[in-house]
């Protein structure tokens, strides 16, 4: 038995520095500072959470003289929701949105450097002076002291705010921002966009999914036995999702798939579970209501739903492609140059749910079909 623990524990020694070791420069989010020179700087609570420990980056030139503790007070500077304790060359605490060391009661903080995210070793305090591509690192805990790791690249509070919507779905005194990432690596446009929520009370966060689904014909959301199969917006179309909730962008923290959200609480998506990228910063949705000001816009149909072999499709809008996915976003079905040929032959998909995309040159649009 020894030596299986051994051996797992061995084990699980590797699997955490091979992922502590995918972390590098490329993944830091936030940058402070100015300058052409740059090192990062970690903080781990060790608190157990969900989120226990983030990096930011930093930047300076040579001759700045900038030490490991103007590095912290940099962050604090930029973050509203990160506080530092520095006095006398000592870091006392750090407060960071839900996180909090506890200051010596009952235990202090060890500060790390290195050259490598995951080969920092303890050194001599916050009066180490920076170096170009170094990694400064904080971790609460003496005894035993244990090297900083990596949980997730820091956001900014700042980054994004309700404030930055002109239009809310739903009516009520009471709020919440909907965050839906679709994580695409590379994208050259925006793959995560927010809508504002509106409603008396509280509302759960499938329940704020629906009615965007019901007052934006650009958003489509499928759901079986209550959860979350497929989403779509515009062009975009993604599953496997993960779920978040905060009150701004920066604490995000992991959840179930569908908390109640109360007045000004926020909730998040992002597309690939266990993913090391949480939703990321937002564009407002465009207001795509099926209505606006009494009259209807480019709006589609398709009929019979459910169908059993052949679906029709009108559209004021002239339809270059068709396609049809699986409720787990695989193309399973797609149709070119549909022109005037409005109706489509559907007798060879399984029964079930899909998702149904109408693309033309004046709007995509996208539709829950079912077949019989």
């Amino acid at each position: 038995m020894k030596n299986k623990i051994t051996l797992l524990s061995a084990c699980l020694f590797f699997i955490v520095q091979l992922v502590q070791a995918q972390f590098n420069p490329d993944d830091v989010e936030f940058w402070v500072g100015d300058g052409d020179k740059e090192c990062y700087l970690v903080v781990d609570f060790r608190d157990g959470t969900t989120d226990p420990s983030f990096v930011w980056g930093i930047k300076f030139n040579d001759g700045d003289e900038l030490d490991f503790a103007q590095m912290i007070e940099a962050v604090a500077a930029a973050e509203p929701n990160f506080t530092a304790d520095i006095a006398g060359g000592f870091l006392n605490d750090i407060l960071y949105n839900n996180h909090s060391g506890l200051g010596g009661a009952p235990d202090y903080w060890s500060t790390w450097s290195g050259t490598e995210s995951n080969t920092m070793g303890m050194n001599g305090g916050v009066s180490e002076l920076a170096e170009d591509q170094r990694w400064y690192g904080i971790s609460y805990g003496f005894s035993p002291a244990e090297m900083p790791s990596i949980t997730y690249p820091a956001y900014s509070s700042l980054w994004f705010t309700q404030d930055e919507f002109d239009y809310s779905i739903g009516e009520g005194s009471n709020y919440s921002v909907i965050v839906v990432d679709f994580l695409e690596d590379a994208a050259e446009e925006n793959v995560s966009f927010a809508w504002k929520v509106s409603y008396e009370g509280t509302i759960t966060a499938h329940e704020a999914l629906l009615l965007i689904d019901e007052n934006d014909t650009e958003f489509n959301i499928v759901m079986e036995n209550d959860e979350i199969t497929s989403i779509s917006y515009s062009s975009l179309l993604g599953n496997d999702w993960e779920s978040y909730t905060g009150t701004n962008m920066s604490n995000w923290v992991t959840s179930s798939s569908n908390p109640v959200l109360e007045n000004e609480n926020w909730y998040g998506i992002a597309k690939g579970q266990g993913y090391t990228r949480r939703p990321f910063t937002p564009i407002p949705a465009e207001e795509n209501s099926l209505y606006v000001n009494g009259f209807e816009k480019n709006k589609a149909f398709v009929y019979p739903n459910p169908a059993t072999n052949f679906i029709n499709i009108e559209s004021e809008n002239e339809v270059n492609k068709v396609e049809i996915y699986s409720t787990l976003g695989r193309l399973v079905k797609e149709f070119v140059n549909v022109g005037e040929r409005r109706q489509l032959d559907i007798s060879s998909l399984a029964k079930g749910m899909y998702m149904l995309r109408i693309n033309s040159e004046e709007k995509n649009s996208s539709f829950k079909i079912i077949k019989k």
